[in-house]
């Protein structure tokens, strides 16, 4: 265990910074509860911290800041797994620490896969299933529908191994010293999104798949042709994965669309350097330095922004990409992505309320462009994900359209058009994403109870994993998740 007093931790953006009084690198998993239980005695608070993804301060503390970095690795699987889950599943044990891109190349050398992600793999696993990072698919589910089991390090410093109710450990062969097995619905939904509120997670079971390819193909359209195949859903059944790209800003009457649709396809005979998709982009915009020219170009030439936006996603137009599955899952900028934030909502797929919220950002876009040259620096994106049953994630229980838009970090005036987006989206009824830029939330908290029906059940969970709050922090107080005493 590595312990630094008064370390300053900051984001990926570095928007939100913190001097806890202890950073602590966890090192194995005996080091977590002597981490809880310092903290307890000490009366501090205690966090743990991913990659620093989340846009937000869902991380900070001024008291003890955990990072599980270093627990990262592949793990066994206890023999107490129930004989027909192992032989019907492709299951894998894994430390919670592990980033996706580990995990992807740890699974690819079993000939495993995983079974959905995010568009980049930096974060990780732990921090990724607790703020319910989701994906695309219309009928696939989150990260965190991988997830078959749990084992928790509460805060009050006891052990769990967390499963549903007819989970895939044998209770009666289960001989785990020191950790308690728990099956029961209401205990696994809850911790599965908990907002890293219930304790610190070591380790996770996951259901993957065999290794298997996939065939990406991008096309150029005008939102006039999209809007309605995405009104009568057409669109989210052509492929496996569907993601939208539009332009927020009108360019020859019209916006246009970047159109992405992932499908399965058999591994081809020869696989070559030049299958990487966009090869030349990719490879540039991992260098530092591309960062500073797309901000410079974009400050200097604002009146091109929008036929801009329309020559980058034509740049990424992709007649046929064909990889490994996590290849073709990982959408690729990710030094550019790190030096962005964004607000994302979410939106019932059926009532199509997510396309009214296209529209009125069209409209705030603009309004701002007009009156106060503030521009939106990226295209708007479209992301898909079927019903899933964690009580504290924005898909629960239903279909939802995730509605995303990015700005480039040192926009001007970005965090203000990221407010009016906010305000906009709300209107519409969405509901923003845990890990991304939800300051509004704060003023409309009568949405958390109408958005989560199993509010009341999670908070319960939550009180009985960490009886004495060691795990909250200002963000879990501006929201009011935590029961009161």
């Amino acid at each position: 265990m590595k312990i630094q007093q008064r370390k300053r931790w900051q984001n990926t953006i570095g928007h939100d910074k913190v001097q806890p009084v202890q950073l602590v690198t966890a090192e194995e998993f005996n080091d977590l509860p002597t981490i809880i239980k310092a903290a307890s005695e000490e009366k501090f608070k205690i966090r743990c911290a991913g990659s620093g993804h989340s846009f937000n301060d869902i991380a900070c503390t001024h008291g003890f800041l955990v990072s599980i970095d270093k627990l990262n690795k592949i793990l066994d699987l206890p023999a107490y797994i129930k004989t027909h889950e192992k032989q019907t599943k492709e299951l894998v044990h894994v430390e919670a620490g592990i980033t996706i891109r580990e995990l992807n190349h740890s699974l690819d050398k079993l000939g495993l896969s995983i079974v959905n992600m995010g568009g980049i793999d930096h974060q990780t696993l732990a921090g990724a299933i607790a703020t319910g990072t989701h994906g695309s698919g219309i009928d696939l589910p989150p990260v965190h529908g991988m997830v078959c089991s749990i084992l928790l390090v509460s805060g009050s410093g006891d052990v769990y191994r967390i499963e549903p109710s007819n989970g895939i450990s044998d209770p009666s062969l289960f001989n785990e010293e020191g950790v308690t097995l728990v099956q029961h619905d209401d205990d696994f939904y809850s911790v599965l999104v908990s907002l890293g509120c219930m304790g610190i997670v070591y380790s996770y079971i996951l259901q993957v798949e065999k290794l298997y390819w996939l065939e990406e193909k991008r096309d150029l359209y005008k939102w006039s042709e999209i809007k309605p195949r995405l009104k009568d859903k057409s669109l989210l059944k052509e492929a496996r994965h569907v993601m939208v790209m539009v332009n927020p800003y009108e360019t020859n009457g019209d916006h246009s669309c970047l159109v992405t649709r992932i499908n399965r396809t058999p591994k081809p005979d020869n696989v070559y350097w030049r299958d990487k998709r966009n090869f030349i982009i990719t490879t540039v915009s991992e260098w530092r330095i591309t960062y500073w020219i797309v901000w410079l170009s974009f400050r200097l030439f604002l009146k091109q922004n929008a036929k801009r936006i329309d020559r980058s996603m034509k740049i990424l137009r992709e007649k046929s990409y064909i990889g490994k599955s996590y290849d073709v899952l990982f959408q690729g900028l990710q030094f550019l992505k790190e030096r962005s934030f964004d607000t994302e909502f979410v939106f019932n797929v059926e009532d199509n309320s997510f396309l009214d919220c296209i529209e009125s950002l069209f409209t705030c876009a603009q309004r701002f462009v007009d009156n106060g040259k503030i521009h939106q620096s990226s295209p708007i994106g479209l992301r898909f994900v079927m019903p899933d049953t964690a009580y504290l994630s924005p898909g629960y229980n239903r279909a939802v359209c995730y509605v995303d838009t990015p700005i480039l970090k040192g926009t001007v005036g970005g965090d203000e058009l990221l407010d009016a987006y906010q305000e906009s989206m709300f209107a519409c009824g969405g509901f923003p994403h845990w890990g991304k830029k939800n300051f509004k939330l704060s003023g409309h908290l009568d949405k958390i109870k109408k958005n989560f029906p199993k509010l009341n059940v999670w908070q319960a969970v939550q009180a009985k994993y960490d009886p004495e709050k060691l795990f909250t922090n200002i963000y879990t107080e501006r929201f009011q998740l935590v029961y009161e005493k």
